[in-house]
This record gives structure tokens, C-alpha cells and sequence, in this order.
């Protein structure tokens, strides 16, 4: 009889032991110089973010230990401690998800990425440029894992034809080269593009929930206000480095006439009365997020429809996630647009993750535990405030290319927001570009889910990944805290 084999040492059995180990020396090290509560948060967060960082346990299920640590050890009480997973953005998240799965049972964000792709032209630039315009729309409201798949057939498609049919084994490599191109286009649009709204990834979720507790509202239409020239001015960017290294020099004299592509459109036949029914839900929902700011401030409107002042960005996505329960999806059976069975399958870990994270920086308020850290990091401040903000924006970038985005924004927001509570500008000056910079890993295959998609098709080698991931990395290095600095402090 053989022995069985024993698991390997890997990672998570390390975050295992080195997290309780890591909790332990924080409690005793802090001695008695700071509140016992707050000894015992900064503990409980020490553990909390090792085995995010290291995967000890899934990452939901470590976002759940304020449940457990903080009413036994008398930190918060259990009210407390639950009240995070129970905030308005997480049911603004809860709704987006719901008007996301709608949208992609009727099909209609193939159909959107397919009118993008038609008016953008057919030549190799152009292809390219209308994958990634309908991919970075795509991941503001769906999800970005969700964006890359439906966009990778129809990349390889579009690559396919524009070579002809007895050329495609291309023995110079050149198809396969743009084929690359295409492929880190959507994964890196797709990351691009979930920045330029508040659902569009998690991090900007758990800022907004987070600024909530201070008692600071970060409205849908004012993220974008900013995040949107954001995504333009990065996407742009992006298309000008991929187009001008890796595809005009292997992709001349090739080109998809208008007739092919709109081919290919009518091959998804008219609009189907589910997909027109999602598009009018999406599109109210999408224009009372934008405007519903505007329109509380104006005064007749406000005196007409005084409810208008009432509406908030998670009643909105609820709203609109219920009407899809109600509407038909065609008028022969009694189906709906959304049903429970459907959205039962939605990301429940992000909402708990969401809280956790929260909940646990909740907890180091109330201990006072992010006041002491920032006062103690004061010396920082010396530094120059665009400087601070470029260091940090780049260490937040080069780390979430190996630590969860999700779990680097729950561990720096607290510390971020003491330390900017005395900084001579704003808090928002330091926990708004740490938040963008964490979605911003383009480098490896591990740093974001699309990353992953895209390279987990075997056609993209890891140096050329790497290659064009550290420029964007650079230049997102450079985006974030310049747009912060031009726009940023007047807008927040």
C-alpha cells in the first residue's frame, strides 16, 4: 500500500499560522500606550488583512471574522459590528448585480459590443479601438470577468477576419501577434473601464461605504464627474501603445469591409422585447444615478416632485432591479426578464466582502484605532502633498498585482483617512487615488480577474503581458494623482 502524499506548504497554510502569529505581536508590541479597544482592533485587523493578503481562508469568509472577534473581545458590540453589512452601498451593489444579470440573459451587452465595434470601422486600429471602447462601457456595469468573456469570441472573430480564409495559418506569426493585441485590449479595458463608476468594482464600492460612516457622500454622478476623463484619458492612451508597438507594424493592408461587420451584427437578429424592456430599465436607472444631484438642488423641480430629494443611489438600483421581476420577457409565456433562479447566482461573496471590509474599518474608528495611526504617521505629511500622492498611488498599483484589490483598499482606507484628516488638503486627496490605483494591475495574470481570462488562454505569453503592463502601471502612476491634482480637490 503507498503512503498517500501530503499537501504542500503552500501560501495559505502560511497565512494561517502567520496570522494569528502577526495578531498576537501587534497586540503586545502596542502595549498600554493606546485604549485597550483599540489595541484589540488593531489586532483583529492584523489578522483579518494577513490572510486576505495570503488567501488563508476565502476571501468572504475572513470578511465575516468582525462577527465573531469584535462583540467577544469587547471591541464593538455585535449591533455594531453587523450594521456595515447592511449599508446602503451594499444594496446599490445588490442591484447593479441584479440589472447586470439581466442584461446579460437577454443578451444584450453582445448587441452593445457589436454597435460599437460597427461604428468604429473595420481597419486593424479601429477593430481594436471598438473592442476596448465596448468593453471598458461594458465593465462600468457589469462585471469585468463578465465584459472579458463575452468580448473574447468576438475579438477572435474579428482577428480571424482579417486575414482571409487560406491565409489564416499566417506563417510570418503576424495573426497571431494582433490576436495578442486584441486580447490585452479588453483585458486591460475592462480593468480601465469598472474605475469610472462607483459598481463598476468593489473598491469604489467600499469607498463609498466606507466615506458613508464618516459621514461623507460620494454621489454616482460626482464619481463620474471625475472618473470618466479618467477612464477616457487612460483608455486612449492604452489604445495609442498597443496600436503604435504591437499592431500597426504587423496588421498593414488588412481591414474588415462594412458589409462583414454588419453581417455579423444582423446575425444577432432585432432587438427582442427582454432586451428593449432591460434597456429602458438600465437607461432610467443609469440617468437618475447621473442626475439625481443635479435635480435635488433645483429648486422648482424639488417643489414639484419633493420626493425627489429623498432618492438616493441604493433605493435607485433596488428600484430598478425589482421592475425587472415585473416585466415580461416575451408575450407568449409568462417569464420575466429576471427571475429568482437567475439572480440567486449572484457574486454574494463581494456583498459580504464588501461589509466585512467596512465593518472592520468601522470598528478602528470607533476605538479611535485610525486616529492614533494617523497621527503617528504625521511625519509623512511633510512630504509634498502630489508627491504623497504619487508614492502612494504607485505602491497601492504595484502591490494589488499580487494582493487582492478588494483587500488592500479594506486594509488602507482606515490608515489613509487618519493620516489625510490632517493632511492641509482633504482626506479624499489620499483614499480616491489609493481606491483607482487598486484597480490598476495590469502586469500579471493574478492581478485581476480579466488578466486572468485573457491569459488563461494560452495565447499570451507572460513577458508580453508584463511588458505592457508595467506601462500602464506607470501611467497610471502618473493619470491618477495629475487628474486628482487638476480637477480632483475642487470636485471633492
Amino acid at each position: 500500500m503507498k503512503n498517500a502524499s501530503l499537501p504542500a506548504f503552500g501560501p495559505k497554510h502560511f497565512g494561517r499560522i502567520l496570522g494569528p502569529l502577526m495578531a498576537f505581536c501587534v497586540y503586545i508590541l502596542t502595549t498600554n500606550a493606546i485604549p485597550e479597544s483599540a489595541r484589540l482592533a488593531a489586532a483583529s485587523g492584523t489578522l483579518m488583512v494577513t490572510f486576505w493578503i495570503t488567501e488563508a481562508i476565502p476571501l468572504p469568509a475572513t470578511a465575516l471574522l468582525p462577527l465573531a472577534l469584535f462583540p467577544t473581545l469587547g471591541v464593538i458590540d455585535v449591533q455594531q459590528a453587523a450594521a456595515p453589512f447592511a449599508k446602503p452601498v451594499i444594496f446599490l451593489f445588490l442591484g447593479g448585480f441584479m440589472i447586470a444579470l439581466a442584461v446579460e440573459n437577454c443578451g444584450l451587452h453582445r448587441r452593445v459590443a457589436m454597435t460599437v465595434v460597427r461604428l468604429f470601422g473595420g481597419k486593424p486600429g479601429q477593430l481594436l479601438a471598438g473592442c476596448m471602447v465596448a468593453t471598458a462601457f461594458l465593465s462600468m456595469w457589469i462585471s469585468n470577468t463578465a465584459a472579458t468573456v463575452m468580448m473574447l469570441p468576438i475579438a477572435s472573430s474579428l482577428t480571424s477576419l482579417l486575414w482571409s480564409e487560406e491565409s489564416t495559418l499566417d506563417p510570418s506569426g503576424n495573426h497571431r501577434n494582433v490576436e495578442r493585441c486584441f486580447l490585452l485590449g479588453i483585458a486591460y479595458s475592462a480593468n480601465i473601464g469598472g474605475l469610472g463608476t462607483i459598481v463598476g468594482t468593489p473598491p469604489n464600492a467600499l469607498l463609498a461605504g466606507f466615506l458613508q460612516e464618516h459621514g461623507i457622500s460620494l454621489g454616482f454622478g460626482r464619481w463620474m464627474l471625475f472618473a470618466i476623463p479618467l477612464v477616457i484619458l487612460f483608455l486612449g492612451l492604452c489604445w495609442l501603445i498597443l496600436n503604435r508597438f504591437a499592431l500597426k507594424t504587423v496588421s498593414q493592408g488588412r481591414e474588415i469591409n462594412a458589409a462583414t461587420l454588419n453581417s455579423q451584427y444582423h446575425e444577432l437578429g432585432p432587438m427582442t422585447r427582454a432586451q428593449w424592456n432591460v434597456l429602458f430599465v438600465f437607461s432610467v436607472a443609469v440617468a437618475l444615478w447621473v442626475f439625481r444631484e443635479p435635480i435635488s438642488h433645483c429648486q422648482w423641480m424639488v417643489e414639484c416632485c419633493p420626493w425627489v430629494t429623498r432618492l438616493n443611489d441604493a433605493s435607485i438600483a433596488i428600484t430598478a432591479a425589482v421592475t425587472l421581476f415585473l416585466l415580461p420577457s416575451n408575450k407568449n409565456t409568462g417569464e420575466k426578464v429576471l427571475d429568482w433562479e437567475s439572480a440567486s447566482e449572484l457574486p454574494w461573496g463581494v456583498l459580504v466582502l464588501i461589509g466585512g471590509g467596512m465593518s472592520l474599518a468601522s470598528a478602528m474608528g470607533e476605538t479611535g484605532l485610525t486616529a492614533i495611526m494617523g497621527s503617528k504617521l504625521d511625519a509623512i505629511l511633510t512630504i509634498p502633498p502630489i508627491l504623497l500622492i504619487v508614492v502612494l498611488t504607485a505602491l497601492v498599483i504595484f502591490l494589488t498585482e499580487i494582493i487582492s484589490n478588494t483587500a488592500i483598499t479594506a486594509a488602507m482606507l482606515p490608515i489613509l483617512f487618519g493620516l489625510g484628516a490632517n493632511n492641509p488638503t482633504s482626506p479624499l486627496s489620499l483614499v480616491i487615488p489609493a481606491t483607482l490605483a487598486a484597480s490598476c494591475a495590469f502586469m500579471l495574470p493574478i492581478g485581476t480577474p480579466p488578466n486572468a481570462v485573457v491569459f488563461g488562454t494560452g495565447r499570451l505569453p507572460m513577458r508580453t503581458m508584463m511588458g505592457y503592463g508595467m506601462a500602464l502601471n506607470l501611467l497610471g502612476t502618473l493619470l491618477i494623482p495629475g487628474l486628482m491634482c487638476l480637477f480632483g480637490w475642487i470636485l471633492f
